[in-house]
């Protein structure tokens, strides 16, 4: 199975502007090890599995 993670600005009208987040759709396969190798790949301060 292939989660795609999208980036989200939060809190702007703008893509240049916000705050920025991972968001994972589709998270119930995945491990907490998992969750957290993508968390820390994607980098931002915020990473929402759902």
């Amino acid at each position: 199975m292939t989660n795609h993670i999208y980036r989200v600005t939060a809190f702007s009208d703008s893509v240049d502007g916000g705050n920025l987040a991972g968001v994972v759709l589709d998270a119930d396969s995945l491990s907490e090890e998992q969750m957290l190798g993508i968390a820390k790949e994607v980098g931002y301060s915020e990473t929402a599995f759902v």
